[in-house]
C-alpha cells in the first residue's frame, strides 16, 4: 500500500503530516482559573437544595415565597457559573507574531529583547516568574503604578512584563519555553 492511498484512508494523518511540514504557527491561549465558575455552581446548588428544604414542611417557619425566592436565585447562579465555565475569559495568548496579556498592549515578539525566569521564595515557598525585558522600554504612566513598578524591579530585577506562574496556571519554566521558541520564529 503506498503513503497516498494510506492518506486517503485516513484524512487526520494526513493532516498531522501537513501540519509538521509547516513552520510553527499554532497560538497558545491560556484561559482564566475554571475553579471560580464551579465554585458558583457549587454554591448554587447548595442554595437551591437550601430552597427545596424551606419549602417543605420539616423546616421550623418555613415560607413558600421565601423557599421559591432562595431557589430562584440559586437557579440563576448556576446558570450563569455554567454560562462562565462556556465562556472563560483569555488572561494570556501567545500567536506567531506577539505576545497578547490582558491588560497590556501586544508585543511584538520583536519587540522582545530577554526572557529570564525568576524565582522568589515567600514564606519558605519557592514561586516563578517570567520575567520579559524589551528593547524599547514602555512608559508606565501613573503614580501608582510606578510605584509597583520600582517594588517589582527591586525584588525581580529591571524587566518590563512579568508573568506569575501561579496566575496563569502553567509552570514558568513551560511559558518561557513557549515565549523562547516564538521568539526564535520572530
Amino acid at each position: 500500500m503506498n503513503v497516498a492511498a494510506l492518506l486517503a484512508k485516513q484524512p487526520a494523518l494526513s493532516d498531522k503530516i501537513i501540519s509538521m511540514s509547516r513552520p510553527f504557527t499554532d497560538d497558545t491561549e491560556i484561559t482564566f482559573s475554571p475553579i471560580y465558575a464551579w465554585m458558583l455552581i457549587g454554591f448554587g446548588s447548595f442554595f437551591f437544595l437550601l430552597g427545596l428544604f424551606v419549602l417543605t414542611p420539616w423546616a421550623k417557619g418555613g415560607s413558600l415565597a421565601l423557599g421559591i425566592l432562595i431557589a430562584l436565585v440559586a437557579a440563576g447562579g448556576i446558570a450563569g457559573g455554567v454560562i462562565w465555565l462556556k465562556h472563560l475569559p483569555v488572561v494570556l495568548r501567545l500567536t506567531a507574531d506577539e505576545l497578547q496579556v490582558s491588560g497590556v498592549t501586544p508585543v511584538r515578539w520583536s519587540e522582545i529583547e530577554r526572557v529570564d525566569v525568576q524565582k522568589l521564595e515567600i514564606d519558605g515557598t519557592p514561586v516563578h516568574y517570567v520575567c520579559i525585558r524589551l528593547k524599547n522600554r514602555r512608559p508606565v504612566e501613573g503614580s501608582l503604578n510606578r510605584l509597583f513598578q520600582a517594588g517589582r524591579n527591586a525584588l525581580l530585577g529591571d524587566y518590563d512584563i512579568v508573568l506569575d506562574e501561579q496566575k496563569y496556571s502553567r509552570p514558568a519554566d513551560w511559558l518561557a519555553a513557549e515565549c523562547r521558541k516564538r521568539l526564535g520564529q520572530g
